[in-house]
């Protein structure tokens, strides 16, 4: 969850990147200068939250597997699925890589 919402999040709420990302990525991440975390830190009035579909996800610094490919390196730390042995993630829909999850939003919100 670290890669697709506290990358977000974190730098907004808390005027940096979560350390998972900076542990990984290091360098590569963007650097913030002092005027723009004095903007971004707590200054938001209202978080709205996107969620259009769930996987499961696989750790691949840590695990065996074949990390994902995708346009940025933080793709390649693990691998999205959409399902786990026969099963999926839930009901599909007429986009093909969009899951019928309502479990999966409210595990995000606890998350976050």
């Amino acid at each position: 969850c670290t890669f697709y919402s506290n990358w977000i999040l974190d730098p907004v709420i808390y005027g940096k990147y979560p350390k998972e990302m900076v542990d990984i990525l290091g360098p590569a991440l963007p650097r913030f200068v002092k005027n723009d975390v004095n903007l971004k830190i707590a200054r938001a009035d209202f978080i709205g939250i996107n969620h259009y579909t769930s996987y499961f996800v696989q750790d691949c610094l840590n695990s065996a597997c074949n990390p994902g490919v995708g346009a940025f390196k933080a793709e390649g730390c693990f691998l999205k699925l959409d399902r786990r042995g026969n099963v999926t993630i839930g009901e599909l829909t007429d986009v093909d890589w969009q899951h019928i999850d309502p479990d999966g939003f409210q595990k995000m919100l606890n998350y976050l």
